[in-house]
């Protein structure tokens, strides 16, 4: 297939509200900590957040909280208040707001009014920065000398600086056993015909919910009104930090699931190495109340938001409407029969949680 390939997890706007959260989570792992504790501090307590993490073995990593900024070049970590023995029975405390570069402006989506910062709870070593780059691949994916293409893989590694452009003096280079695992065709609709003979352009939309599988639905559109679509679910239930949503040449979305087995080069620490959060929630922050959104009633502040399972038949109705037209790309794609009726979000009012570690939130895709 001859088409060039397109994507919606990188389309800002109505897109990242409406979709979900567009990305493939970056990392899975058990992990645990020992008791935690911080200096005194002095301040309002803005955010709360008790209860347990259901974990498996011990390690050394704390308790922060991490906002991607407006750019996406980084995640900013904030430092709380840890109480109580961490994991089993702790109080988290934040006594500040996001800065002010993780803040973006919503004005306008969904009648939502003012800024909101999207974040997640994390885990993190010992004296991290409180920065952490986002990484991007130097050339991509490509295959080892010697090797087949399904079973090596090298990748070279840079940070995204906030223009926008690589900051490679010293990338890092890393090397992986890999293979394939496809994603399941759930369903299907439209003119076939138009995915065995798809127009130049293609694009497909992905989402990862955190629970065992992500969805992903590839379109093959003649005109906005005039598609094809395939729905798939992935198993993601054994992902690590390691693996990736990947398509082939026919737009059909498969697992890469890799082995890390040699590494040189500079020693990055990158959004896609942090090796553990609380799946399954995020954290916005508002700078002014909004009674109606997709996720529920924000008010000012802090407002811990639960993702929801999606069943493969909620997939297909949510991205069932969509298309795009082929001689303008993402630049055209119609989103407009999507509601504001969300019902994988809801707002957790009860700030009590039992947290099971997973995946990253990647929300590269906003």
């Amino acid at each position: 297939m001859d088409a060039s390939r397109t994507s919606a997890l990188g389309k800002r706007g109505r897109g990242w509200l409406a979709a979900g959260l567009m990305a493939l989570p970056a990392s899975f792992c058990g992990a645990a900590c020992g008791s935690q504790a911080t200096d005194d501090y002095q301040g309002e307590v803005l955010l709360t957040i008790e209860g347990n993490v259901n974990v498996d073995t011990s390690t050394d990593l704390e308790l922060k909280l991490a906002f991607y900024n407006r750019d996406k070049s980084a995640v900013k970590v904030m430092a709380g208040h840890v109480s109580g023995e961490f994991p089993a029975k702790f109080r988290f405390e934040v006594t500040d707001p996001p800065p002010d570069d993780t803040l973006l402006d919503v004005e306008g989506e969904f009648g939502m009014r003012g800024e909101l910062a999207m974040g997640f709870l994390v885990l993190l070593p010992p004296n991290h920065a409180s920065s952490i780059p986002r990484l991007e691949d130097l050339g991509g994916l490509e295959p080892c000398e010697g090797e087949d293409d399904d079973g090596c893989r090298i990748v070279e590694e840079c940070p995204l600086t906030a223009d926008g452009s690589l900051d490679c003096e010293q990338p890092r280079q890393r090397k992986y056993s890999c293979s394939q695992r496809p994603c399941e065709l759930f369903a299907s609709d439209g003119d076939p015909a138009l995915g065995e003979s798809p127009p130049s352009t293609t694009m497909s939309m992905s989402t990862g919910i955190l629970v065992p599988y992500c969805y992903s639905t590839s379109f093959f559109c003649s005109s906005i009104e005039e598609c094809y679509r395939e729905y798939y679910q992935c198993d993601i239930s054994q992902i690590d930090n390691y693996d990736r949503l990947e398509q082939d040449e026919n737009m059909v979305p498969y697992i890469e699931d890799c082995e890390l087995i040699e590494e040189s080069g500079a020693p990055l620490f990158g959004i896609s190495d942090i090796t553990s959060a609380g799946a399954g929630y995020v954290i916005f922050y508002v700078t002014e109340d909004n009674p109606e959104t997709p996720f529920g009633a924000l008010k000012q502040g802090y407002n811990v938001i639960a993702i929801n399972p999606l069943t493969p038949e909620q997939w297909q109705a949510s991205t069932s409407c969509l298309g795009y037209d082929p001689d303008s790309g993402l630049d055209n794609f119609d989103m407009s029969c999507i509601g504001d009726e969300q019902s994988n979000w809801s707002v957790v009012d009860d700030h009590s949680l039992s947290i099971d570690l997973g995946a990253v939130p990647s929300f590269v895709g906003w």
